[in-house]
């Protein structure tokens, strides 16, 4: 996983950096074992401790149009001003919930991503800093 509702969202942790929280992303879906997606990591969405403040409604649509948008609580980290609500990304092939969908499907379809028990997973010596790489 990369966070869950005990720790700050990965995109504050990235600075809503759209190209990190992809390849975090791949990451995680590309790695073995069981990859667990708290919600709204799939659309970016941001927070960070206290618990309030990573437990945010989801952003479904804009504000302005979406009927069932939450009125219990004023998001402060995930708005739609600063997140593209899911409405939006479903729009844009380049957009992380897009991204997400496709590491899912690849996942799926591809035998050596989805394998879990005995991780299928090789070291790859590599002498250059700032880079991550191995083989499944």
């Amino acid at each position: 996983m990369l966070t869950n509702h005990d720790q700050s969202r990965i995109g504050s942790i990235l600075n809503n950096s759209l190209e990190k929280k992809k390849l975090a992303a791949s990451i995680l879906l590309t790695l073995p074992g069981q990859p667990y997606i708290y919600y709204g990591e799939e659309i970016g969405m941001l927070g960070t401790k206290p618990d309030p403040c990573i437990r945010e409604p989801f952003l479904w649509s804009s504000k302005g149009k979406d009927p069932d948008y939450a009125s219990w609580t004023i998001s402060k980290f995930s708005t739609p001003a600063r997140i593209r609500p899911l409405s939006k990304q479903k729009e844009d092939p380049e957009s992380l919930f897009e991204h997400y969908k496709s590491l899912i499907k690849l996942r799926k379809h591809t035998p050596s991503l989805s394998q879990i028990v005995m991780p299928n997973l090789q070291k790859v010596e590599i002498d250059e800093l700032g880079v991550l790489a191995y083989i499944r």
